[in-house]
């Protein structure tokens, strides 16, 4: 499982920088179904960074994954980007 949430991620970020954040927002949602079934912070931190960023952009709601992402950064010390 976690050489596929990896794999989805990096994938994210690939769409992320051409500029397709709809198929972004359905690979971080993926990823982060991996990453909560592993509980492991680092790819659910990874997988919320790719989906808040890329529903910004679209102007899609995301204030309840950005809470979230907010407090396990503050509470893991982890942060990630999107390039």
């Amino acid at each position: 499982p976690y050489t596929e949430g990896v794999a989805l991620v990096n994938l994210g970020k690939t769409y992320f920088q051409m500029g397709d954040y709809h198929e972004v927002k359905k690979l971080s949602t993926q990823s982060l179904k991996v990453f909560t079934q592993m509980d492991l912070a680092r790819g659910i931190i990874e997988s919320l960074t790719l989906f808040v960023d890329a529903s910004k952009i679209l102007g899609d709601d995301c204030a309840s994954e950005a809470q979230l992402l907010e407090e396990l950064e503050k509470e893991n010390s982890i942060t990630a980007q999107t390039n």
